[in-house]
């Protein structure tokens, strides 16, 4: 009787090995070829510059991630915040952004779930935000889920033209948002799909500048 009880001892541990390998496999890739950017005067060795201390601060400073979608996504702004300058450029924004959520492994996917040439002139001739889609495996955020595991992130950049401040009163900070996605809950399956670009996209110099002109 002990041996069997051995014997069924060892078969849970082999299984739970093949269950645990099996959920973090995937995290194995990583991305890299995400982090070979540049945001129109932001060269790609300051968005690295911004990428390691969003590592360091996700070390030593900044609180864990928990399971529930709208705290995910007030971290996240927290973390934004924390590292951005009050005066800083649009391409400062973005590339920081990038940083913080390629610090927790997240992959970009698109610009406005479209493809199109400028998605700044697109989202402003739409009237809509500039909206940069990225998802990221819960398991690379401390936890272990194997399913549903794929967390979408919306990161937002302000419109001076469109964004009221009375609806950010209203509804509070939404630059970035999460939600999980499942069989049952899930965005349009455009926001999801990959561009085949490594990189959110800078604006124009005439529309960054239309951007740092409302913040001054």
């Amino acid at each position: 009787m002990f041996r069997m009880f051995r014997r069924s001892l060892a078969v849970f541990g082999i299984l739970a090995a093949i269950i645990t390998g099996a959920n973090y496999a995937p995290l194995l890739f990583m991305h890299s070829d995400q982090d070979n950017c540049a945001f129109g005067p932001v060269s790609n060795a300051r968005y690295r510059a911004y990428l390691e201390e969003a590592k360091n601060r996700q070390r030593t400073r900044w609180p864990g991630f928990s399971r529930d979608d709208q705290k995910i996504g007030r971290e996240l702004r927290s973390r934004l915040s924390d590292m951005l300058a009050e005066e800083g450029t649009v391409y400062e924004r973005i590339a920081i952004m990038h940083a913080i959520l390629r610090a927790i492994g997240a992959e970009y996917l698109n610009a406005n779930g479209r493809t199109e040439a400028d998605p700044f002139e697109g989202a402003r001739k739409r009237r809509q935000l500039v909206e940069f889609n990225y998802q990221v495996d819960i398991n690379r955020l401390g936890l272990f889920q194997p399913y549903p595991r794929t967390i979408w992130i919306l990161a937002s950049i302000p419109d001076p033209d469109i964004t009221r401040p009375e609806i950010t009163r209203l509804y509070g900070d939404r630059s970035i948002s999460a939600a999980t996605v499942s069989i049952f809950d899930h965005p349009p399956s455009e926001t999801l799909t990959s561009s085949g670009q490594t990189c959110p996209p800078s604006p124009s110099t005439e529309a960054a500048a239309r951007y740092q002109a409302k913040q001054n």
